[in-house]
């Protein structure tokens, strides 16, 4: 035993300089775990929730859903989705990339809602089928939100966002008493 991993013996005689082969159970079981974790994590908890407090937006008529950390493919960025009665828009701090194909949202393995436009070089304009996405976030159940970052680095892929929309038709519905 060395370290708890268990040490393979060779017929050939290895010299103390340099490492011997082992296998170890319990960094299988480890990453093992991890896996499993990362197949049946679900989709990411949004709270949709009215801007308040100190933020700028505060007093609108819109919604708001947070993610701190997302993967951009060279680090964690938060992304942010707001929503009003004319129009989504997704906030990131990471540079987006158009230039490899379409950026949207869908719902439930719905049909793709194509970004109408690139604000700046950060944010995704939805304006043309907001009352579709809208609909379709009350009927829906997880939303998926197709982004790639970075175009004048080397391609890291699409990155998926999985929006639950638990509450959102609640929440959106109380966007109704806004003024």
């Amino acid at each position: 035993m060395d370290g708890g991993c268990i040490v393979r013996r060779s017929k050939w005689r290895i010299p103390m300089t340099e490492p011997r082969p082992t296998t170890c159970p319990y960094h299988r079981r480890f990453f093992l775990a991890l896996l499993l974790a990362w197949l049946f994590t679900g989709p990411a908890s949004a709270v949709w929730e009215r801007p308040g407090g100190s933020d700028p937006r505060a007093g609108q008529c819109l919604l708001l859903a947070r993610y701190p950390a997302f993967d951009d493919g060279y680090g964690d960025t938060p992304v942010r989705l707001e929503l009003s009665a004319t129009r989504l828009r997704l906030v990131t701090e990471s540079n987006l990339d158009t230039t490899l194909g379409p950026l949207g949202v869908s719902v439930d393995g719905g049909a793709l809602f194509v970004a109408d436009r690139l604000e700046g070089t950060t944010d995704l304009i939805f304006e043309k089928d907001v009352n579709a996405i809208i609909d379709a976030f009350k009927r829906g159940s997880t939303a998926r939100v197709i982004l790639r970052f970075w175009p004048t680095w080397p391609q890291t892929g699409d990155k998926i966002l999985e929006v639950s929309l638990k509450g959102f038709t609640n929440a959106f519905d109380g966007l109704s008493t806004c003024s």
